[in-house]
């Protein structure tokens, strides 16, 4: 069985061998979706799945050759840091490129750096309404499979969510989580609506549900307060990892994670 690492820190320095057969390692890391690696010829790369790190599916030489028309570049797909797929659909030159997303959602005039990093945001779903305590989650729950499933996307549609979107999600497990704010949760149709179809899909969702939001029926953890990284917050979490996943729940601890999650919702 394979060792989870837990702490960022003790990622920095892991290696692994592309299947190109180029060794590498991790030299900045921030989460399992935006990590940082050094080959042994400098030269660096971003990735956004810590299995495939592990597992070496990366490849140097596709990453780094450089495209000599326009031809080349059309077609390329990055995944954004969004979540969603897109796709180069016209190519005038670095800082002038349009792209489509795979909802069908299209930007244009982007630069190919943007595009290479993943900082292009859709033109109608919002980017910016993952909250810090959402995060909070994503940041311990990542490293035991859980991953994020981003609204109107292909995996949102394998999985058989009519396009709507979980905060994180194991389909190993069938297990779901939510984290709902009190502003946005204040009233609960639509969380009923989702607690629907889950439900019919066989998955088990657990909400952490902010004071003041409505009441809904399922598994819901009712923090005692909306803070950033509140105790209430650490103690559901635990909870969770404890007596649903029946893991050692050791590995949470706010205190000691607190500079290194902060640096991760101020990106």
């Amino acid at each position: 069985m394979r060792k989870y690492i837990t702490k960022a820190s003790e990622r920095i320095g892991v290696e692994s061998t592309s299947r190109d057969g180029k060794r590498a390692q991790v030299v900045s890391y921030s989460t399992c979706e935006n990590f940082i690696i050094r080959f042994c010829d400098g030269k660096e790369m971003k990735l956004k799945n810590w299995r495939y790190f592990i597992e070496g599916n990366f490849n140097y030489e596709k990453h780094f050759k450089a495209p000599r028309n326009r031809e080349e570049r059309i077609g390329e797909k990055k995944v954004m840091n969004n979540g969603l797929t897109a796709e180069v659909i016209e190519y005038r030159g670095s800082h002038d490129m349009d792209i489509l997303f795979e909802d069908g959602g299209k930007r244009t005039g982007v630069s190919w750096r943007d595009f290479c990093i993943g900082s292009i945001a859709h033109p109608t779903i919002s980017g910016g309404n993952v909250s810090q305590n959402e995060l909070v989650l994503r940041f311990y729950l990542e490293s035991l499979g859980f991953v994020r499933i981003p609204q109107r996307s292909k995996r949102s549609d394998r999985v058989g969510l009519e396009g709507k979107e979980l905060d994180l999600y194991n389909d190993k497990l069938k297990i779901a989580i939510e984290y709902d704010g009190e502003y946005s949760h204040t009233k609960n149709k639509d969380d009923e609506g989702k607690n629907k179809i889950v439900e019919k899909l066989g998955i088990k969702l657990y909400r952490f549900r902010e004071p003041g939001c409505s009441g809904v029926s399922g598994r819901n953890y009712i923090l005692e307060d909306s803070r950033f990284m509140s105790a209430s917050l650490e103690c559901c979490l635990k909870s969770f990892v404890r007596d649903v996943l029946k893991k050692d729940d050791k590995f949470i601890n706010f205190e000691k994670d607190k500079r290194t999650i902060k640096g991760i919702c101020i990106k």
